[in-house]
This record gives C-alpha cells, structure tokens and sequence, in this order.
C-alpha cells in the first residue's frame, strides 16, 4: 500500500492523487513518518497551489497529521515553501481551508526553527488581517470560529518568543483587534489567556509597543477587568501589563488604573 501512495502522490491523476492522501492519512504515525522520509511532503505541497478546494482539505489535512509530534516534519514543510501558499489560502471564502490552514499554521509556528521563516513570509500581517476581516461586509469577529481566533493569536504568540520578531508584531497593527476580542470575550477564556500572555510578550521586549498600549484608550480598563474577571494566568500576564505601564510613567498612569476599579 505504501508504495502506491507514493506513486500516486508523485504521478497520479487528481482523484488517484487525492485518494492516495486520504490512504496516507490512515496510515500508523510510523507509517506516515516513513513515507515522509520518502519526500510526500511535496506533492502534498503542490495539492496546496491549486483551486481544488477538495485537494487542498485532503493536503492540508495530511500534513497536520505529519506535523503533530514531529518537530523534523514540521521544519521539512516549513522548508518545502508551505507558507506563502498557506497564506494565499487565507484570501478564499472557504471557512474549513482557513480554519484548516491557521491550525497547521499554529503547530508549525510551535517549532522554533521556524519562527523567523514563518514571520518573514508576511504571516504576521496575514493574521491581523484575518482578524479584521469582513464576511458580507459585517464585522466578522463573532463570526469565525473561536478556535480559529485561538489558532490565530497562538501563532502570534508563538512568534512573540522570538525577539527578533516583536518589533513586526508591534507594528503590524495588532492593537486594535486583540483589544475587541479581550472586550467581546469572557475573560476566563483560553482565548483572552493567549492574547493577555502575547501582549506582556510584546510589551516586556518593546517600548514602543508599551507606549502605545499605554497611550490607548480602554486597554487599562481592559487588563483591569482581566484582573478581576480572568483566569489565574490571565490575571498574572494582567499584573504584569500593568506593572510595565506603571513602570513607563508611575505618574501619569497610577490613577488611571486605580480608578479603573479596585485593585487588590
């Protein structure tokens, strides 16, 4: 079986090159692993640059499957130019190949190796997108799936563990979405909980990003709320925001936090 998968990867017709995904995706984690070693990581890649919507879910379904424990596979992918066509899927109307793509997106951004590659490619700026994005012209924040929301702002903080990155996470813009998301969201959340631990990331590393987080209207008020309504590692990366703010100006910012509520 192995053998006519790959053969069927590398010269078969669409549906022989699609069905031959779909055998692959049954296959052991060993077995998988083998025929990765064996090079189906291209074909897979290629099935991504067309606009075959079928092909591109069976494709992007098989490498999440390569990816999940396999920090090798996850370099391999990355190295055979998966990103920038992973990012061009972002600008179809398909909600399953964008929830698809973010969540392989998200694991092969996990793998240090990576980080910078994936940041160069422009992913950063392809992501503050996605959260802006409008379907039918109405704002679609409440309309992508929460986990998409989570794989994206996973990604970003990802990156954000990387210095070298943060200055492009602080300029891209990333402000204003996050902070609709902190507002439109239960504060107890796992979403809320990556957002507030990729602010104090970018915060902690740039002063410029610090400023501008200070300077914005309803972000005290925000990591105020954070405190009081999060999660405990929500109220810890919270404390920490709002221990920087104070360490920027202790003068200018001390009040406007303690009216914000009552801090304890």
């Amino acid at each position: 079986m192995d053998e006519g998968v790959v053969q069927n990867l590398f010269n078969g017709a669409r549906e022989a090159m699609i069905e031959a995904a779909r055998e692959l995706s049954k296959l052991s984690s060993k077995q998988r692993h083998n025929l990765a070693e064996r090079g189906v990581i291209e074909p897979l890649i290629m099935m991504l640059h067309s606009q075959d919507y079928e092909a591109i879910e069976v494709a992007l379904f098989v490498l999440l499957c390569l990816i999940f424990g396999s920090e090798r596979n996850k370099i391999r992918i990355v190295k055979s130019g998966a990103i920038p066509v992973m990012l061009s899927i972002f600008q179809c109307q398909n909600e399953e190949l964008i929830e698809l793509t973010l969540a392989a997106m998200f694991i092969l951004s996990s793998c240090t190796v990576n980080k910078l590659e994936i940041a160069s490619s422009g992913t950063i700026q392809h992501l503050i997108q996605f959260l802006n994005r409008d379907y039918g012209g109405v704002n679609n924040l409440n309309s992508i799936s929460t986990q998409a929301k989570l794989d994206a702002i996973a990604t970003l903080h990802n990156l954000s563990t990387c210095d070298q990155i943060i200055p492009s996470i602080a300029s891209s813009g990333l402000l204003s979405p996050i902070l609709q998301l902190i507002h439109n969201s239960e504060k107890s959340t796992k979403l809320v909980e990556k957002i507030m631990g990729l602010l104090e990331n970018i915060v902690s590393l740039s002063e410029k990003a610090l400023c501008e987080i200070a300077s914005t209207h309803g972000v005290i008020c925000a990591m105020v709320e954070t405190m009081e309504d999060g999660s405990p590692r929500c109220k810890e990366h919270a404390v920490g925001i709002l221990l920087l703010i104070c360490q920027s100006n202790k003068e200018r910012y001390r009040g406007l936090i303690l009216r914000e509520g009552d801090i304890k």
